[in-house]
């Protein structure tokens, strides 16, 4: 459905809503869409937001899955729209069209959240990376989700903007401006977080060199065009934050790599490719900020 109009809710208790991001039409998502209806759990639905020009066909979709389509619109631009557009429910559970579930995902995802306090805003989940093992990959991987690599989740937590669950009171129900989801949203929610590595997605996202390279530059000039227009320290943020990618962060990731389990999966000089990658970002965040946001939003899954 275009421009799909709204209508707000009560909140009621009514499990969660799945949401998953798209900037593709829907045969991106049909693998995830076709094990989620696998499930017999009744406590919870999907609902498919794409930005492609057509959605392609749809016709076979199960009346479960709600499908809205905003042409045009980044993934970015999609997540602005969920407050506005989830059901009545508990919980709202945020996914990208490269994250595949597995078996059983949305009763993981139900004992879960069975189990989350009252004061649990949000529940960050992992991801194993079990199909996109070329060197570059292993590097996006690492440097996107590395302290998320099930089947650890590295305390304390670091901010994702997907696989994670948030409460649907926690949302609100008005449309957000375009970054407030991951500069505002996101970081309030991680004062009352809970990490489960129960529920993992399999982060299936192939990259090439030298493509890889400029989608963390991308991913970089996003956020610093971002975090100097919602961050009240500005440029200072900026800095801070790339030279916490260049440095502090590499030094935990590797870290992390040495005491992982699954240390052996990861090709040789995939340190070196994660240094290259945060280099980028952080250099497409510096001009990000000055230079603004501009086409990157839609270079990003």
């Amino acid at each position: 459905m275009k421009g799909q109009s709204v209508v707000r809710h009560p909140f009621t208790s009514n499990g969660f809503e799945v949401f998953i991001v798209t900037g593709e039409p829907i045969e991106k998502v049909r693998p995830v869409l076709c094990e989620l209806e696998k499930s017999n759990l009744s406590t919870f639905s999907v609902h498919v937001l794409s930005g492609a020009s057509e959605i392609g066909d749809i016709s076979q979709i199960s009346k479960r899955i709600a499908v809205s389509n905003f042409p045009g619109d980044s993934v970015f631009h999609l997540r602005s729209r969920i407050p506005a557009l989830a059901k009545p429910c508990d919980w709202v559970v945020i996914l990208e069209d490269h994250n595949l579930v597995g078996e059983k995902w949305p009763e993981r995802v139900a004992s879960s959240l069975s189990k989350a306090g009252t004061e649990v805003n949000m529940v960050i989940g992992a991801a194993t990376n079990h199909a996109s093992t070329d060197p570059w990959s292993w590097a996006n991987f690492m440097c996107v989700l590395g302290f998320h690599w099930a089947p650890i989740i590295q305390e304390p937590a670091e901010p994702i903007g997907f696989n994670i669950v948030l409460r649907r009171k926690f949302l609100g129900v008005d449309r957000l401006k375009l970054g407030e989801y991951e500069t505002e949203v996101v970081p309030a929610a991680m004062e009352s977080v809970k990490a489960d590595p129960s529920f993992p997605v399999d982060h299936r996202q192939f990259r090439k060199f030298p493509e890889v390279l400029h989608y963390h530059w991308c991913n970089g000039r996003v956020t610093g065009s971002l975090m100097r227009k919602f961050d009240a320290s500005g440029m200072r943020k900026v800095f801070s934050h790339a030279r916490n990618t260049t440095f502090r962060r590499q030094r935990i990731l590797r870290e992390i790599i040495r005491h992982h389990p699954n240390q052996d999966n990861l090709p040789r000089g995939t340190g070196v490719r994660m240094l290259m990658l945060a280099i980028a970002h952080s250099l497409g965040c510096i001009y990000g900020s000055l230079a603004g946001v501009g086409r990157a939003p839609w270079k990003l899954e």
